[in-house]
């Protein structure tokens, strides 16, 4: 019996999506291949892109993606007990190499397929239609050769390691640094600078400007700090529409009677 699920559980599409494609996503290896949920999108969240040509162009998007470090690196087609996977798998290929033209020469990310229906896994890399796993659902447990195989092919430590070198490929040798780390060590970071004489002689003289104590101090502000400006009063009409806009038309438009 398999590690997940019993065969007679996978009766459609959504079955095999989440009684055996997502724990075995998500169980930690030697059982599964060891993802978060945090890796991988769902159809939800991928993106849409026509994959073929002429009459047999479509829309298409797959179930899963394995995202990491924010490349796409792994597709993932789930499909009905009763369909081929022939299919799933070239429709899966044809996603990816749209995937990869959207980066530089030689990156191609999105690198490696898989495509199950219940009955058969199987996977390859994106730019070609060999099959480098083909398991049958008796397959699916620790002591298969098959299956290790497949941990071996998709899981995230194998995925990762790829992502680190297509990451350091894209990003070259760029170091990013914090602009404090520029200044030195701690001793030169935490060094305490003279005090200011002329910050501190103005915040003196002018206390009662910055730090007003009095009613008649803060009058004073109100009253006289305040500088018109066409900056400063840019604000007021898109906040009079608003105030406007809100108003019933019961008082936008009411007239005002005066009785003599």
């Amino acid at each position: 019996m398999t590690i997940f699920c019993h065969h007679t559980d996978l009766n459609n599409e959504s079955d095999v999506e989440q009684k055996l494609m997502v724990p075995l996503l998500t169980s930690g290896p030697p059982l599964g291949l060891g993802y978060l949920r945090s890796d991988f999108r769902t159809k939800p969240d991928i993106r849409q892109i026509p994959i073929g040509k002429g009459s047999s162009q479509k829309l298409y998007y797959p179930d899963y993606v394995i995202i990491i470090r924010g490349l796409p690196l792994l597709i993932i087609e789930i499909k009905h007990p009763a369909e081929d996977l022939t299919a799933a798998f070239r429709e899966a290929r044809l996603y990816a190499t749209e995937i990869n033209a959207k980066f530089s020469p030689d990156i191609n990310p999105c690198h490696k397929i898989i495509a199950a229906n219940g009955k058969r896994i199987v996977g390859g890399l994106w730019d070609s239609d060999e099959l480098k796993i083909d398991i049958e659902f008796d397959d699916i447990f620790v002591q298969s050769p098959k299956y290790a195989d497949l941990m071996r092919f998709g899981s995230k430590e194998t995925i990762s390691t790829y992502c680190e070198r297509k990451f350091k490929s894209i990003r070259g040798d760029t170091i990013f640094v914090k602009p404090l780390r520029l200044l030195g060590g701690k001793t030169v970071q935490n060094e305490e600078l003279e005090q200011n004489g002329f910050g501190a002689s103005l915040a003196l003289e002018y206390r009662h400007l910055f730090n007003p104590n009095t009613i008649e101090d803060r009058r004073n502000i109100v009253k006289n700090a305040y500088v018109p400006s066409k900056r400063r009063l840019k604000h007021i009409d898109p906040i009079d529409k608003i105030i406007r806009a809100a108003k019933p038309p019961s008082m936008t438009y009411a007239q005002l009677l005066s009785f003599a």
